[in-house]
């Protein structure tokens, strides 16, 4: 079904090429690319909230809402981005690069309408999907709480996080939310309401939504570029206030602390600032912390999976993506 919400992503973008806009491939080509790595996780979650609750719905429906979330997510993806200044998504440069190195002095402002054109286009595919009036009532709470969450999320993340409980509030609204949570519960909302379902993927879905973000901190400063596709320099020269850093402060030696105040948030930090860096994370055991709270959210999902009433076939498709997005690698 993955290869019909494509279809529907590159379906819809090929529509714009033909209006007779003049440079509307300046927004297509850039989402288009964008959309080349994406791993889909979010229209993946929506097929088996829709499957978990009996797939009654349509399968147009699921695939259009599908499609939607994979397309707000490139809009987020667009202008985190460029609030972060990272020069690197999928191993090209990110859209803001890529339009200064294209449009010198307009990459930036180009960047951000084109991540605000990628809403639009998500806003579009939900309308075609065709809701009936009572899955209007049903899925567009979801829809619209995911937008809002996130962006609320990203404005307490832009705001610094001080304390570990306040790095997990932004993990759960900036990422958490609309990674697992939300696109679950929208598909499942596409078919006849079942309130006890609901009740169990919400359970499910958060703590797998934090031990998501966590796995980012962790390759944030530990992942592999080549693997990744990212830098690794970004969240330690950006002085990003994870959960992860927040938990080494607090564990940090007063010499350590020094050190990690002159290396996190420096622009100019060298790999050789990130050794040090990874040296003081492991050693004070924030790692091993950081790695046990995403077991220990794992594991609670995974629980709660156990007593959903479901398909032996659904109920794997969720465990082994829940497994798959905490113990990734990229």
């Amino acid at each position: 079904m993955i290869d019909h919400v494509n279809r529907a992503l590159t379906g819809l973008l090929e529509e714009q090429d033909t209006t007779g806009l003049p440079h509307i491939a300046l927004a297509t080509n850039s989402i288009r690319t964008f959309l080349d790595g994406g791993k889909r996780i979010r229209p993946r979650l929506t097929v088996m909230g829709w499957q978990a609750a009996g797939a009654t719905a349509p399968a147009h429906q699921v695939i259009q809402i599908a499609a939607s979330m994979e397309m707000m997510h490139v809009g987020v993806l667009i202008q985190d981005d460029l609030m972060d200044n990272s020069p690197i998504r999928h191993g090209r440069p990110t859209v803001h690069e890529q339009m200064e190195m294209d449009h010198p002095g307009a990459g930036k402002n180009l960047a951000t309408v084109v991540g605000d054109l990628a809403m639009v286009y998500s806003s579009r595919l939900i309308h075609r999907a065709g809701l009936t009036r009572t899955q209007q009532q049903h899925v567009m709470p979801h829809l619209l709480a995911m937008r809002e969450e996130v962006m609320i999320g990203q404005i307490l993340d832009l705001l610094q996080a001080d304390t570990v409980s306040q790095a997990l509030i932004v993990a759960r609204l900036k990422t958490g939310s609309y990674t697992t949570y939300r696109p679950l519960m929208a598909g499942a909302a596409l078919c006849i309401p079942k309130p006890e379902l609901g009740r169990s993927l919400e359970t499910f879905a958060i703590p797998l939504g934090e031990a998501f973000q966590l796995r980012d901190d962790v390759l944030g400063l530990f992942g592999d570029p080549a693997v990744t596709g990212k830098p690794c320099l970004d969240d330690a020269r950006e002085g990003k206030r994870t959960a992860l850093i927040l938990t080494t402060l607090a564990r940090a030696t007063p010499a350590q602390r020094c050190i990690l105040d002159a290396l996190w948030g420096n622009p100019d930090l060298s790999m050789a600032g990130i050794k040090r860096i990874r040296d003081i994370v492991t050693s004070t055991g924030a790692l091993a912390s950081i790695e046990k709270m995403i077991e220990t959210r794992l594991d609670a999902a995974l629980t709660e999976l156990k007593t959903i009433d479901l398909p032996d076939c659904s109920k794997a498709s969720l465990e082994h993506i829940a497994t798959s997005l905490a113990r990734r690698n990229a």
